[in-house]
């Protein structure tokens, strides 16, 4: 289960528990931490930094050659490049490639 599911779970729980239709999530927070549903992980400063880092990055747009509105900050696993230094230098667009 993934946390976003996790995080369905519980307000479904939460639902059910207090026979209600919508809910609060400053309410349904709290009933989580106190009940123990929710326990923040501890995250490192570049850890932390990483997740906004993405964020921000994520919602960044370009227009493609074909002129259409994309994501500019398309990811492309460094994994997958048989040799990230020469490949992320070349005069080839990875985007292309990654297509």
């Amino acid at each position: 289960m993934t946390r976003q599911d996790a995080f369905r779970k519980a307000a479904r729980d939460y639902k059910t528990k207090f026979n209600v239709v919508e809910v609060d999530p400053t309410v349904v927070s709290q009933w989580m931490v106190d009940a123990g549903i929710y326990d923040e992980r501890p995250l490192s400063k570049v850890a932390r930094c990483r997740q906004e880092l993405v964020r921000a990055l994520k919602d960044e747009m370009t227009l493609d050659p074909q002129g259409r509105e994309v994501r500019a900050n398309a990811c492309i696993p460094i994994r997958a490049l048989k040799n990230p230094l020469r490949d992320a230098s070349s005069s080839t667009c990875l985007r292309e490639c990654a297509c």
